[in-house]
């Protein structure tokens, strides 16, 4: 029986037709005839098919916030079968596969017999169940609260603080931030330098969806006479939350805030708006609240056991820079005495504290059952601490000098007490925390903080610093979360319910 000729086959020795509709061809002849069109970022098979590539991960992340907040699927192009699965175009990834009796398939890239490192609490993908439970109730009491001091709260209100922020860092580190306050302006007004405070406010205002905005406070009218309360009754009206440092003048910076405080509540009453516009204290010339707070988290997740009967050094340290405020020393004793831990105060004679923060932290350790003692030498301080946070703050008697000299806008005398200031430092260069003062804490290995910048080399030598440089910076970054919690307690209504919410 003769053979078909296929319509494709030519005859022997004749022309050769063009193939119609791919017949006779395989696979390899037809990529060759018709080559596909090729993207610069396309891939390809062997054969010349194109393989569709998965949407960015940003991508990734937007269709997933949208399908848990019910809105249908955005179509961004071609998705792997793998990707979506046979139920539709989901952008949830598919579960990991299972084996027979639903156990979970070991992890990509991980070998049987191999243990992985365990991360660090900071690292990118932390436990978003880990963090503490939230309380609604104790939440719900904090709505429109602004943070002027650490005083002006009670323990239960400090611990919701903190768990809120640990919730919210524990959220930004698993890619799961809500954007709780969308479309809000976060204004702060800086009448000192700073740049870990401004990165924090700036940082804490983005991840909450709002848009920070920082101003020097010398560009302000304040530096024309207009009044705190005037200040604040105009800012009031314009943004959402705000956020003051005036920390150089002993007497002005705590009542400027108040001031302000006053102003904003005034103008909101007056126009009858039911608003919350929050101030928080980025350092006044009593307390760093933010500051403070975040090294008592930091404290605690580097002491498991919490910080009663803990010895905790607060140490005068020398600075050549400048006679820096007294609001983080004072901070700190008022803060951890209340907390149980044993709190040692060092400075030599002349760098006393304001009294009302002295009385204050020998009473709460009273209460607490810890303990606040102060001493003039720096080793007796050091001897078997668990913590030490040495830096360098302005003598007493010439940070009261200011006060009159800043009111009669005299830059002479100013200049002279700075002078002044640094030279009484200078008498004292051998406080400082080096290699031989840490060798006498516990068992030599006590935690060094600082709220940064030190002064290498004379607050703290260039190898302790090297050595606990990245536990600083953590420290550090610890004041976003306070301060991103701090707004979002005062101003996100059911706050509890919608971090839970975040954290599935």
């Amino acid at each position: 029986m003769r053979r078909r000729r296929h319509p494709g086959h030519a005859r022997r020795g004749g022309p050769h037709p063009r193939p119609r509709g791919g017949g006779g061809q395989g696979p390899r002849e037809r990529a060759a005839r018709h080559p596909p069109r090729r993207d610069a970022h396309d891939r390809h098979d062997r054969r010349g098919r194109r393989v569709p590539r998965l949407p960015h991960r940003a991508a990734h992340r937007a269709a997933r916030d949208d399908a848990r907040r019910g809105a249908p699927p955005r179509r961004r192009g071609p998705v792997s079968p793998r990707q979506h699965g046979p139920q539709g175009r989901s952008r949830r990834a598919l579960p990991r596969a299972r084996r027979r009796g639903g156990r979970h398939l070991p992890p990509r890239g991980a070998r049987r017999g191999v243990r992985r490192p365990r991360r660090h609490p900071h690292s990118q993908g932390g436990s978003v169940t880990a963090a503490p439970a939230l309380d609604a109730s104790a939440l719900a009491a904090l709505a429109g609260r602004s943070l002027l001091l650490t005083t002006d709260w009670n323990d239960a209100e400090l611990e919701a603080l903190l768990a809120t922020a640990a919730r919210l860092a524990a959220l930004d580190r698993a890619g799961r931030m809500p954007a709780l306050l969308p479309n809000e302006v976060a204004y702060a007004l800086f009448f000192d330098h700073s740049t870990r405070t401004k990165s924090a406010w700036a940082g804490a205002a983005a991840r909450l969806g709002m848009q920070p905005v920082i101003v020097d406070g010398a560009t302000t009218q304040v530096e024309h006479g207009e009044s705190a309360a005037e200040t604040g009754a105009m800012l009031g009206m314009n943004v959402h939350a705000l956020g003051i440092r005036h920390d150089r003048i002993l007497g002005e910076g705590q009542t400027f805030l108040r001031e302000v405080r006053r102003g904003v509540d005034q103008y909101l009453a007056a126009a009858g708006e039911r608003r919350a516009v929050p101030v928080v204290n980025l350092q006044c010339d009593v307390d760093h609240p933010t500051q403070t707070l975040a090294d008592l988290m930091w404290l605690r997740e580097r002491l498991p056991g919490g910080l009663r009967g803990r010895r905790i050094a607060v140490s005068w340290a020398y600075s050549p820079s400048y006679a820096k405020p007294l609001s983080v020393p004072q901070g700190l004793i008022t803060l951890l005495t209340r907390h149980g831990a044993e709190v040692t105060l060092a400075h030599p004679d002349g760098y006393r504290l304001m009294d009302a923060c002295m009385e204050r932290a020998a009473a709460q350790a009273a209460a607490s059952g810890g303990a606040f003692r102060v001493t003039d030498s720096m080793d007796e301080a050091f001897e078997g601490a668990d913590a030490v946070y040495p830096k360098s703050w302005g003598p007493y008697d010439l940070m009261l000098e200011r006060v009159a000299a800043n009111r009669a806008r005299d830059a002479a005398a100013l200049a002279a007490i700075e002078r002044r200031a640094l030279e009484r430092n200078a008498a004292h260069r051998d406080w400082i925390c080096d290699e031989r003062r840490m060798a006498l804490t516990r068992n030599g290995g006590a935690l060094y903080l600082h709220c940064l910048p030190a002064d290498i080399g004379d607050e703290v030598s260039p190898g302790v610093m090297a050595r606990h440089a990245l536990d600083v910076a953590r420290q550090a970054q610890g004041k976003v979360y306070v301060i991103a919690a701090l707004l979002a307690v005062a101003k996100v209504p059911d706050l509890a319910r919608r971090l839970e919410e975040a954290g599935r």
